[in-house]
C-alpha cells in the first residue's frame, strides 16, 4: 500500500506525548502508533484514524516483526519518533528492583532496540528522521528522580552518538 504521505511511526503513540504527537501528525502523513496495551492502541488507532500496532518495544522479536510489517506494507518509513516510556521517582531506596528495571527497559534498551532495528531500512532508502523523546530529565538533575533521569541520560548520549554515527 504505497502512499504518497510520510510514514511516520511514533512508539508509546497510544497514550501521553505519543498521541498528542500522534493527533499533530495525522492529518497530513501516515501515522503508525506502536504500544503493548491492546485496548489503548485499538482505541487510539480508531480515533485518529491511523494504523495500531501492539508492539513490546523491550522484546526484539516484537520490534523486529511491526517494523517489517510497517516498511513491507508502506515501502518505506520517513521518520520514526520514539516516545514510549514509563515514569518512576521516589528515594531510590523506595524503587523496587521491578520498576528499576521496568524503566531502564522501556525507556533506555526499548529506545536502542527500536533504532537499531530501524537504520538498516533508512540505509536501504537512504533517507529518515529519528526523533529520540529525552525530556528534560535527559539534560539535568533533580530529586527523587535518579532512575528516570538515569534511563534518559542515557537515551541523550546514545542519540547524541547516533547523530554522528549516522550524519
Amino acid at each position: 500500500m504505497k502512499t504518497n504521505k510520510k510514514v511516520i511511526v511514533i512508539t508509546g503513540g497510544n497514550s501521553g506525548l505519543g498521541k498528542a504527537t500522534a493527533k499533530i501528525l495525522v492529518d497530513k502523513n501516515q501515522v503508525v502508533i506502536l504500544g503493548k496495551n491492546v485496548k489503548e492502541v485499538e482505541e487510539t488507532a480508531k480515533e485518529l484514524k491511523c494504523d495500531g500496532v501492539i508492539c513490546d518495544v523491550t522484546d526484539e522479536k516484537q520490534v523486529q516483526n511491526t517494523f517489517s510489517q510497517i516498511a513491507k506494507k508502506y515501502e518505506k518509513i520517513d521518520c520514526f519518533i520514539n516516545c514510549a516510556g514509563v515514569w518512576i521517582k521516589g528515594p531510590i531506596e523506595e524503587n523496587s528492583p521491578e520498576e528499576i528495571r521496568n524503566t531502564i527497559l522501556v525507556n533506555t534498551l526499548g529506545t536502542m532496540l527500536t533504532v537499531n532495528t530501524l537504520v538498516p531500512q533508512l540505509k536501504k532508502q537512504k533517507y529518515g528522521r529519528i526523533i529520540n523523546v529525552i525530556s528534560q530529565a535527559g539534560l539535568s538533575a533533580k530529586l527523587e528522580r535518579s532512575v528516570y533521569n538515569a534511563s534518559k541520560w542515557a537515551v541523550t548520549g546514545f542519540t547524541k552518538c547516533l547523530q554522528l554515527e549516522l550524519a
